[in-house]
């Protein structure tokens, strides 16, 4: 087996009956290159970019529980509970 495991593999392993294992994983999970290393030059440039020109996408408590309501809500609306 290849060093990383793919969607072809899995495949193949599940049409062979080819149980994978935790050494198959391992290996694959440190093959693994973030695309914050491999194109870190272009999110920095991106994110320079964006810089005044965007709004920050954030996760603060507020916004996050606003959401939450909302959707809350809606659900509620759409299965027609108040």
């Amino acid at each position: 087996m290849s060093s990383v495991i793919s969607f072809h593999d899995l495949r193949r392993s599940f049409a062979q009956k080819w149980e994978l294992n935790a050494a198959d994983l391992g290996r694959a999970a440190r093959d693994i290159v973030p695309l914050s290393t491999t194109y870190g030059e272009q999110i920095k440039a991106l994110r320079e970019w964006a810089t005044g020109r965007t709004r920050n996408a954030g996760r603060e408590a507020a916004v996050v529980d606003r959401f939450r309501r909302t959707s809350s809500r809606a659900k509620a609306a759409a299965t027609g509970r108040s």
